[in-house]
């Protein structure tokens, strides 16, 4: 991870620097062998969990920052709804 991104809101992004999907999501495989997304992981294990019902939007519009702060946990409709916008 290169925590020296780019910044967004004047704190850097944290760039998830090893495998992404086609979309540019990080991705890792976790001890039982599973695929995991690197932004969940670094959320849940900074911040806590995801609320039900709820996906995270990359406020800086970089799918692989990892940084917690970077991350609002907010409804499908939001986030598609936000994905447009231009980066703070």
């Amino acid at each position: 991870m290169d925590t020296d991104g780019p910044p967004w809101n004047g704190i850097p992004c944290w760039m998830w620097m090893g495998c992404r999907t086609a979309e540019g999501y990080g991705r890792f495989k976790d001890e039982t062998t599973q695929l995991g997304c690197a932004h969940r992981w670094a959320f849940e294990h900074f911040v806590g969990p995801i609320p039900d019902g709820l996906t995270l939007d990359h406020l800086c519009l970089l799918p692989f920052c990892v940084r917690p702060e970077h991350l609002e946990p907010v409804t499908s409709g939001e986030n598609s709804r936000r994905r447009f916008r231009r980066p703070g």
